[in-house]
């Protein structure tokens, strides 16, 4: 689907290694990815050591948040900048979720697009810094009422933000299919329209299934950014192994959403002319239901509307009743204009 940007996010599935940091991008970018992006941070610039967790502990067994991001924290600027280059050799766009400003300023001048996270929302110092540097913002909404993205909007355009994609998310690891709450897209959509804003986008933490079809709904709802964790370990337990995409979730993904366009595009003309044998033949036209005599004058009960449309359309009924018939028609013959007076 030629406007559809597909993150995978490998967040930290890679585990602190740069190797497997660089298979992903490698299967991702296969599978069809637009984009591939990574998570930055260090544990005790996100975390208090008392933070308790808020994911499904049967997934992810930490219940720290310290303890759970002091495992993966451990790339630097180097091993990122190295990532990039392997996202421009093989045609994705490298991307990051920064969770402070050092990361974001270190780490900054590697991408074309930031993402914020849906935790950040209210964390205004972080908002105005990555809107400072005036680039495309993909703004995660999950967990706040549409009054705090309201909020986020303004403070992000206020402080130099010119692109900002509202990303509908559901805080939730992982995500129930009932949960997904998709009509949240169409109030973003509402609440960009206020802001000049172009884009909403769906960022999901449901386990993947094989029919994609809260993906594909998302889809249908406007949004032209997806983005789904991908691992190469889907299957593994804790981190966000057990929510994310396959290489084959994404590849089966990609092609179901490839033919979208043609089905979602729309012009009135074609829309008609592709019609047009249903106008002529499904349409009702205004026929005969008795023999009608010459001189009779057309009372409703004369009449009945049949298809096809025949020689006077069924919405032309009024200009028919009072007229005087001035040949012989007989039941079920269609009226035309020439037989009446």
């Amino acid at each position: 689907m030629s406007n559809l940007n597909f993150v995978a996010e490998v967040g930290v599935n890679h585990e602190g290694s740069v190797q497997s940091a660089e298979e992903h991008i490698k299967a991702a970018a296969k599978a069809g990815a637009t984009a591939v992006k990574f998570q930055a941070y260090k544990a005790s610039k996100i975390a208090s050591v008392i933070s308790p967790s808020y994911w499904d502990t049967d997934k992810e067994p930490e219940t720290s948040q310290y303890k759970l991001f002091s495992k993966y924290d451990n790339l630097e600027i180097e091993d990122y900048s190295y990532l990039a280059k392997v996202c421009a050799d093989v045609g994705v766009d490298f991307m990051v979720t920064c969770f402070d400003q050092d990361w974001l300023h270190a780490l900054d001048p590697l991408v074309k697009v930031h993402k914020i996270a849906s935790a950040d929302i209210t964390n205004f110092r972080l908002l105005r810094s990555v809107a400072r540097t005036g680039k495309k913002i993909l703004l995660s909404t999950g967990a706040s009422s549409i009054l705090e993205v309201e909020i986020a909007v303004k403070e992000l355009k206020s402080h130099g933000a010119k692109e900002i994609v509202l990303m509908h998310c559901v805080l939730c690891y992982p995500t129930k299919f009932q949960d997904a709450n998709l009509g949240r897209i169409s109030s973003l959509r509402e609440l960009g329209k206020k802001h000049d804003l172009d884009e909403v986008g769906y960022s999901d933490h449901r386990e993947p299934t094989d029919k994609h079809e809260i993906l594909i709904s998302a889809i249908a709802l406007g949004a032209t950014w997806i983005e789904k964790h991908f691992s190469l370990t889907p299957k593994a337990m804790g981190n966000d192994h057990y929510h994310s995409f396959g290489p084959e979730n994404l590849k089966s993904f990609m092609s179901s959403v490839s033919e979208l366009p043609s089905a979602m595009n729309f012009t009135e003309k074609e829309f008609l002319e592709i019609q047009i044998q249903a106008i002529k033949n499904a349409r009702r036209g205004i026929y005969a239901l008795t023999d009608i005599s010459p001189g009779t004058m057309i009372e409703e009960d004369h009449l009945i509307e049949l298809r096809p449309i025949g020689l006077i359309p069924s919405e032309e009924i009024d200009s028919v009743i009072g007229k005087r018939v001035k040949i012989f028609i007989k039941a079920g013959e269609p009226l035309s204009y020439e037989s009446l007076g």
